[in-house]
């Protein structure tokens, strides 16, 4: 039987978490193989990942922002999970992009940092104890480099590019000052209030007849009221903040209006009104999707990974927009709720619903780094890594 207690995210200020007797700071030991059997180091693998996925949208965690002092590291940046014991970084190579980070123990805390943009890793795998070494790209790169410093005491605020920016913000604070970015003016200033709450369905009930299911009417820009559209946007902003989404429709709060808001965090809020897709590259990618209206489940969504949308803004005005990657996928999962449409309508019919519950997903995905980990294995002896960018070699077995 699985213990009650699982591990959780320590957090503090940067102030704090710069103090040397903090968990993040000390450092780390190696997991000695000899001694910490192959069940237990799954069991630490799933432990870390049940931390990562309880967090706020996190795809990376090092070991010590539990509280342990050892170095093993997960990740979910990309489409294969990983876990690594013992890693270090033995080079980095390509062009130095500046990026973006956050951390799960530094909430609100964001800064620009420079990272190549390829990472090579020498770890051992949680079964057999293998050491093998890859050369991992882009966003999967960037995070594991993150987390990997992390187990010699280092945090991305150490050396970020520019001063961090410290959000300390509550969810209303927040929502002012997304709402002050898409319709201009002072963050600070006072306007109309709203009070709105989420509405949510069961997978079970999405044939019938209801606000999520049916398309939206449009925006009427001429005949409502322009106090009471900004004081909506701001509310649906809250909300969204609330329930931790990127993103939210107006059917979604009980309003059968084409209105939708989006801040993914990687991007400045947007909000959609009356929104048309007039143009789609042609390319699609398949990933998992969930929605704050379908609580406690998530799945596989074919989308185009790029398209643009013709939009009104709150003063009237027609723009088109382009939404690249994560932003098109969030856009078009936003427009879709405008035409009575949720994620489930869009998947395949052999695929299935996946629980969202913290434990589920870690023991899924546990049972993913497994899979992965032969994959590795399998390279190795062969010279390959078996994924594009990526390179293993140097075997070493211990246990």
């Amino acid at each position: 039987m699985r213990s009650a207690a699982e591990l959780s995210i320590v957090t503090g200020s940067a102030r704090t978490l710069s103090l040397p007797t903090h968990a993040i700071r000390r450092g780390t030991s190696p997991i000695d193989f000899s001694i910490v059997p192959r069940a237990v180091r799954w069991e630490i693998a799933r432990a870390l990942t049940y931390a990562l996925q309880s967090g706020r949208s996190g795809v990376g965690l090092a070991a010590p922002m539990t509280g342990l002092g050892i170095r093993a590291v997960v990740s979910t940046a990309a489409s294969a999970p990983i876990v690594m014991f013992n890693p270090r970084i033995v080079a980095t190579s390509g062009p130095i992009l500046s990026a973006m980070e956050a951390n799960l123990s530094l909430p609100g805390l964001t800064a620009n940092v420079p990272r190549n943009l390829s990472t090579t890793v020498r770890w051992q795998l949680a079964d057999s104890g293998e050491e093998v070494t890859a050369t991992f790209e882009g966003t999967q790169a960037r995070v594991l480099a993150h987390e990997i410093e992390i187990l010699d005491g280092v945090l991305f605020v150490d050396h970020a590019a520019s001063a961090p920016t410290d959000a300390w913000m509550t969810d209303d604070e927040r929502a002012q000052r997304a709402f002050a970015a898409v319709a201009g003016g002072d963050p600070s200033a006072r306007h109309q209030s709203e009070t709105l709450s989420l509405a949510t369905i069961p997978p079970s009930m999405l044939a019938l007849n209801g606000v999520l299911t049916r398309p939206s009417d449009d925006v009427d820009l001429d005949t409502m009221d322009g106090g009471h559209l900004r004081a909506l946007v701001r509310e649906m902003f809250r909300v969204m903040y609330r329930a931790r989404g990127v993103g939210l429709a107006a059917p979604q709060v009980g309003l059968g209006l084409r209105l939708a808001v989006i801040d993914s965090g990687i991007a400045p809020p947007s909000v959609l009104i009356n929104p048309e897709v007039i143009d789609r590259d042609g390319d699609s990618e398949t990933e998992a999707e969930g929605c704050l209206s379908l609580p406690g489940v998530r799945g596989a969504v074919t989308r185009d990974t790029r398209i643009k949308v013709r939009t009104k803004t709150l003063t009237g005005d027609s723009v088109e927009v382009e939404f690249a990657g994560y932003q098109a996928r969030i856009a078009q999962h936003e427009i879709d709720h405008l035409d009575g449409m949720l994620y489930p309508n869009r998947m395949e019919r052999s695929d299935k619903l996946a629980s969202t519950d913290a434990g589920d997903i870690a023991d899924s995905l546990t049972q993913e780094m497994k899979r992965q980990e032969s994959r590795y294995t399998t390279a190795s002896r062969s010279g390959s890594a078996g994924t594009k960018g990526a390179q293993s070699r140097n075997k070493r077995r211990r246990r």
